[in-house]
């Protein structure tokens, strides 16, 4: 980068066009032209809480998230090995996320008849962010390590994200035999956690029902209960660790597979032919076991092994 370049970069980063500084900060994210010279500035942006579009398909965030994102980009660059954390930084809202919490606030947007979609949504992510009403989350960033964690803001009063028709739609689900495409699909949804769906989670760790995870993995349901218990826990301040006792840890299909014909278990193919062979090799004996705790943004750590026969 010479020195034209940091120049054009500083004056948008100081300059009053909240959307160049956002933009030109997107793309340090991401660039791989590096200038430690940078550093500084970018660690005065881990401040900006104005909102920006992050995005297209349209996402909203603050500035000091993308800042954090660049800033992490030129430490790993330039070997520092320091991570970038923010506390309770607001990220990744769609327009509706923006429109519902807003209904719920009572606020309307303060831009005039004529402005266009993208500024009126930016207008009411700044407003919420005002009075305290948008979820929030710690970050943590090191990519030098490849880690990257994004846990939910303690806020033992808050997130009550959905609505009560809402909640008792997700808790339906949850009582059916597809309930891990719903679990999978809650742990995700990060701007919309709910504090009142506790209690079902809670319930579902001790269920054993075989599911197909990502990446061909086939587990037992209460490992991604726990998993997912874990999140909302800690976005209500609630420091107590998930333990599973006596759980198969996920398994590749293919390993299962190979269980199979070295072991001489006989499986019909069907649809869910993984989860019956992973219930068939468990029940058998021939799995290992483990008592295990699951905290929010780490590994799970062995507390006891019980191996397989």
């Amino acid at each position: 980068m010479n020195d034209s370049e940091f120049e054009i970069i500083l004056a948008r980063f100081y300059g009053t066009d909240i959307a160049a500084r956002a933009g030109i900060v997107n793309v340090l994210s991401r660039s791989k032209d590096h200038d430690l010279r940078l550093l500084p500035h970018l660690e005065k942006l881990l401040e900006d809480r104005a909102g920006c579009l992050l995005s297209i398909p349209f996402w909203f965030c603050e500035i000091r998230y993308l800042a954090a994102q660049a800033l992490a980009n030129e430490r790993a660059a330039g070997g520092i090995t320091e991570p970038v954390s923010i506390d309770g930084v607001a990220h990744a809202l769609r327009p509706g996320d923006i429109i519902d919490l807003a209904r719920r606030h009572g606020l309307k947007s303060s831009k005039k008849e004529g402005s266009n979609a993208i500024e009126k949504w930016i207008s009411l992510f700044d407003e919420l962010n005002n009075i305290g009403g948008l979820p929030l989350y710690d970050l943590y960033i090191n990519k030098l390590t490849g880690i990257f964690r994004l846990n939910p803001h303690p806020d033992p009063d808050g997130w009550q994200m959905l609505t009560q028709e809402e909640i008792d739609v997700f808790i339906l689900l949850m009582s059916r035999p597809t309930k891990s495409w719903i679990l999978s699909l809650i742990g995700d949804m990060m701007p919309m956690i709910d504090k009142r769906l506790i209690p079902c989670l809670e319930t579902l760790v001790d269920d054993e029902t075989p599911y197909a995870m990502d990446f061909g993995e086939i587990g037992e349901t209460r490992w991604l209960a726990a998993r997912t218990l874990t999140i909302y826990r800690k976005a209500v301040a609630i420091t107590e660790p998930v333990r599973l006792l006596g759980v198969s840890k996920p398994i590749p299909a293919k390993q299962l597979e190979q269980m199979r014909v070295e072991t001489g278990i006989d499986i019909e193919n069907g649809p869910e032919r993984d989860q019956m062979l992973f219930v068939a090799l468990r029940d058998r004996g021939l799995l290992p076991l483990y008592d295990v705790e699951i905290r929010v943004g780490e590994l799970p750590i062995i507390l006891a092994t019980y191996p397989a026969g």
